[in-house]
C-alpha cells in the first residue's frame, strides 16, 4: 500500500516535563518476521536503567522500511531497520531508546527538549549499543583482536602495579634467605 494513503503511526505530543518515550521491541525467532514495537512514555527519571540507548548513523533519510508500531504502519530508514531486526531478542521484549523513533521528528520543539536530554537520555541508559551496521568480512575477528588488545593492555597495568613492590622486595631482609 502507498505510504501516503496508509493510516500510519503519528506520535502523540510528550507531556510536558522531563518524558521521553522507550520502544518496546516485540520478539521473534525469526530474523526476516515483520518487525513489532509499541512506544510508552515514562518520565526519565522512572525509565533510569530500563532500557538500552541505540546509537547509530542515519544514513540515508530515505524512509521505506516499514515497522509496525503501535498497530499501525511506521516508515524508518535502512539503518534503523538492520538495527532493529539484528536486536530483536528471541523469547523477550526489548527496551529501547532510538532518537529517530522514540523523538517526533515532525515537531521542531519536541526534538529541541529531546535534544537536550540526550545526555541524560545516554548516561540514564542501561547500556548503550552502538551500530556499526550489518557483519562484515572479517568484523568477528577485528573484535577479537580489539578484546585481545584490551586483555593485553590490562596485563601490563597489573605488571606496572606489581613492579611498585621491587624496591621492598630488594630490601636486604628478603635476601637472607
Amino acid at each position: 500500500m502507498d505510504p501516503k494513503h496508509e493510516d500510519v503511526f503519528k506520535h502523540n505530543p510528550l507531556a510536558p516535563g522531563r518524558n521521553i518515550r522507550l520502544l518496546a521491541l516485540e520478539p521473534s525467532g525469526d530474523i526476516n518476521s515483520e518487525i513489532r514495537c509499541r512506544l510508552i512514555e515514562p518520565s526519565l527519571d522512572e525509565a533510569r536503567g530500563a532500557y538500552e540507548a541505540l546509537s547509530y548513523v542515519w544514513g540515508s533519510q530515505i524512509f521505506d522500511h516499514k515497522i509496525i508500531c503501535n498497530d499501525k504502519p511506521f516508515y524508518i530508514t535502512t539503518n534503523c531497520f538492520l538495527a532493529l531486526r539484528y536486536l530483536r531478542k528471541k523469547a523477550n521484549v526489548r527496551s529501547l531508546w532510538i532518537d529517530a523513533i522514540c523523538i517526533d521528528q515532525s515537531s521542531n520543539d519536541e526534538r529541541g527538549h529531546q535534544v537536550e536530554l540526550m545526555g541524560e537520555i545516554y548516561k540514564f541508559a542501561d547500556n548503550v549499543i552502538i551500530w556499526l551496521g550489518e557483519p562484515q568480512p572479517g568484523t568477528r575477528r577485528a573484535f577479537q583482536r580489539a578484546h585481545l588488545f584490551y586483555r593485553l593492555t590490562r596485563v601490563v597495568k597489573e605488571a606496572e602495579k606489581l613492579a611498585t613492590f621491587l624496591p621492598l622486595l630488594e630490601h636486604t631482609w628478603f635476601q637472607r634467605i
